[in-house]
């Protein structure tokens, strides 16, 4: 087994972990344009599963739990977006 040693420049921020930073955007993105809740969710697992396998490591379980909760965070978002605008089509029609 070798060790590697992974340097983190600003403590465990996003912009330390530009591939991490990079699948937020992404699913964001795919979140608020397309409003595809079933392809957040798949990453959503991959997640958990990086975090599962790399618990006992601090420097990738933190950045993936807090992409983790931004990802959450985003579907909440977009799930209350459509509830409103379902609502406001709903109050459209009925007049």
């Amino acid at each position: 087994m070798s060790t590697a040693i992974w340097w983190i420049r600003r403590d465990l921020r996003l912009n330390d972990n530009p591939a991490l930073a990079v699948e937020f955007v992404i699913v964001a993105l795919v979140n608020f344009t397309r409003r595809d809740t079933a392809y957040a969710l798949v990453i959503l697992w991959a997640l958990a599963g990086i975090y599962v396998k790399h618990v006992a490591v601090t420097v990738v379980a933190v950045p993936t739990g807090i992409t983790f909760a931004l990802v959450v965070l985003t579907l909440a978002v977009v799930f209350f977006m459509c509830r409103s605008t379902l609502i406001f089509a709903n109050n459209i029609r009925r007049r």
